[in-house]
């Protein structure tokens, strides 16, 4: 019986953050930090470094981090892209 309450409690504690990063990046504001990760995370660009492993290494993590908030607010990658160039076209 206490494991199925403990298991409740996780999934709760699990869906509140999922509506937390939906809420956070998922805002005008939040769309634009995620344009901008974007940029940064290799989301369009290749991670390789020719040469030095470690570099990529570093590259993969920070792509890797991007995917982790889009798989958080149940974005796809071509949902993310699609924003974040409607949120460049307005500052353009």
């Amino acid at each position: 019986m206490a494991e199925v309450v403990a298991e409740k409690e996780h999934q709760d504690a699990v869906e509140l953050l999922e509506r937390q990063y939906q809420r956070l990046f998922l805002s005008e504001d939040g769309l634009v930090v995620l344009g901008d990760l974007a940029k940064h995370c290799y989301i369009q660009a290749s991670t390789y470094v020719p040469g030095c492993t470690d570099a990529m290494l570093i590259n993969e993590g920070a792509r890797r981090i991007f995917l982790y908030i889009a798989q958080k607010v149940r974005m796809e990658l071509t949902e993310a892209y699609l924003k974040r160039d409607k949120e460049a076209a307005k500052t353009a």
